[in-house]
């Protein structure tokens, strides 16, 4: 904390020295108040909860004139579940940003990457709670053996890896926050980092980002898992190029997205992982309020390690589909979205049923439910190994309110 309010100090002490006709300070964020059941084979009781997740940013700005501007921008989130795995108030992200109409944009600090930003796919159509983007994850439980592509995310996105029933901080379910307009899991996505993003042209928008250490969390929150000697990942680099063009009254999207990043060994207690090499595609087609999306993306070799290999070795490389189609008619909207994962057999399934209507501009309701499947490649799929794998689903209704 102290850290950040030097940061915030200097900075805003350098945007007071300037001229400040024309400058800007906005806040704004989103609130969730809902409510969920739950029924999985691995727990005797159905499970109720209520939640509030919050978030809410703060955007400090100098306009120079109509080419030119630059500022800060903050992020703070908190969740209060009724379970009482909550996360406290805190900073998840904290950057410095310049937006040249000629140029291009700049971001320095502590914020996701180019190939988070630039990517589309079947979870990009999602409405109600997020689909398979993941809220309902906070609800469910995993199969005891092995790890899962939970989210249609790049490993650090994903938190550094794979996700289990059981990690160094407890179980998964209990540190699974996700926020409605939440893509990935808290932590590594956040490390400092320096990126630029073309202007559009042409319909293409490129970007890259430079991380030097997935470890630097900088002024921000590092989530509830301890990296220390557990991942050390150096000179990452992640790359995006986004396509949008209209036809008629079709729409088009396409991304391209790939992260690369040395894996530093002498710095990690365990087993020799591989290098990082990931990488993911998408398209989405809109065409007279109805989206139709599809991503596909591979982990490739990605932090592997030969307790890995050996789980499988027959076993493609790890990779997630997603897939989803929406249709919005004024005020009401409703999607269906899938996600289909493979990580050495670990294999992770869900489908999500979203509808939401917009009472105001910044009210909206919802109702989702969400079928899951974990199964993993240690125990076949039967009543008698049940114990290692799960299936159920996760209903949720709620409101949002953005201001």
């Amino acid at each position: 904390m102290i850290r950040l309010i030097i940061f915030l100090h200097i900075w805003l002490s350098f945007l007071v020295c300037q001229s400040w006709a024309g400058d800007h300070l906005k806040i704004s964020g989103n609130t969730n108040f809902g409510a969920s059941y739950s029924k999985q084979r691995n727990l005797y009781d159905n499970n109720t909860g209520l939640v509030n997740d919050s978030q809410i940013y703060l955007r400090a700005q100098n306009i120079i004139n109509s080419d030119y501007k630059f500022g800060v921008i903050v992020k703070g989130e908190y969740v209060v579940r009724s379970d009482r795995a909550n996360l406290d108030p805190t900073l998840d992200k904290a950057f410095l940003f310049a937006k040249a109409r000629e140029i291009g944009n700049f971001e320095i600090g502590n914020v996701e990457a180019v190939n988070q930003k630039l990517k589309v796919g079947g979870f990009s159509v999602a409405r109600g709670a997020g689909g398979v983007n993941g809220k309902y994850l906070e609800n469910i439980s995993l199969a005891n053996q092995g790890g899962f592509i939970l989210l249609a995310q790049s490993p650090i996105g994903h938190g550094g890896g794979t996700k289990s029933a059981l990690s160094s901080s407890g179980n998964f379910n209990d540190y699974s926050h996700l926020s409605i307009k939440d893509n990935s899991f808290d932590g590594l996505e956040d490390a400092s980092k320096l990126s630029y993003i073309s202007n559009r042209m042409d319909g293409f928008k490129v970007g890259i980002s430079y991380t030097p250490n997935v470890q630097d969390q900088g002024v921000t929150n590092s989530g509830y898992y301890n990296y220390e000697n557990n991942l050390a990942i150096r000179d990452i680099f992640s790359f995006g190029v986004n396509y949008f063009k209209y036809f008629d009254n079709l729409s088009v999207e396409l991304s391209a997205s790939s992260e690369v990043g040395n894996v530093d060994n002498n710095l990690y207690s365990g087993q020799a992982r591989q290098d990082l090499f990931a990488y993911d595609t998408g398209l989405v087609l809109s065409y007279f309020g109805f989206d139709l999306g599809f991503s596909y993306g591979s982990w490739g070799k990605s932090l592997r390690t030969e307790s890995d290999y050996d789980l499988c070795k027959n076993c493609s490389d790890p990779y997630y589909f997603t897939s989803g189609i929406s249709y919005e008619i004024g005020p009401l909207s409703a999607s269906v979205t899938a996600l289909n994962s493979n990580y050495y057999d670990n294999k992770f399934r869900s489908l999500s049923f979203d509808f939401d209507y917009k009472v105001t501009k910044h009210l909206m309701t919802y109702i989702e439910v969400t079928k899951f499947e974990s199964t993993s490649n240690n125990y076949g799929v039967s009543s008698i190994n049940s114990i290692f794998n799960n299936h159920g689903y996760v209903a949720m209704v709620g409101t949002l309110i953005t201001f």
